[in-house]
């Protein structure tokens, strides 16, 4: 199975709101683009926060998926494509099963402040679809 690093960077702007980037692309336009053909992929979310806020992976539910649906996607894990390997505070696994037909996986990574506010950083996975490795 392929593996993938992949950094979420936390941070505050001007407003004080939590903007998120993706590999340094603004999460809204974040999209991690898996080959045709390419098999599965296990894919490291690795949180920095540099909000002061102490955000971490909501490890009882880090992430909600669907496939060929809007942003955000529904809450749940809807997507037929995607795993939770492991979580926990700063890094998140998932598996990408990248097989069948061509499809955009709409996911939301979920956060928590130490205040307990929620937050949410969703891209998108361009899954080039293919035969299950």
């Amino acid at each position: 199975m392929k593996q993938k690093k992949v950094k979420v960077r936390a941070a505050l702007d001007d407003s004080g709101a939590i903007d998120f980037e993706v590999d340094g692309v603004k999460a809204k336009h974040a999209r991690l683009k898996l080959d045709k053909d390419s098999g599965a992929h296990s894919i490291d979310f690795d949180l920095h926060d540099q909000t002061g806020k102490n955000l971490q992976f909501k490890t009882a539910d880090p992430v909600w998926a669907g496939d060929n649906v809007p942003c955000p996607p529904a809450p749940g894990q809807n997507s037929t494509q995607l795993s939770v390997g492991a979580c926990d505070a700063k890094t998140l696994t998932l598996v990408n099963a990248n097989s069948g037909e061509p499809r955009e996986v709409r996911y939301q990574l979920n956060f928590v402040a130490a205040d307990g506010s929620a937050a949410e950083c969703d891209p998108i996975f361009d899954n080039g679809g293919g035969n299950a490795a």
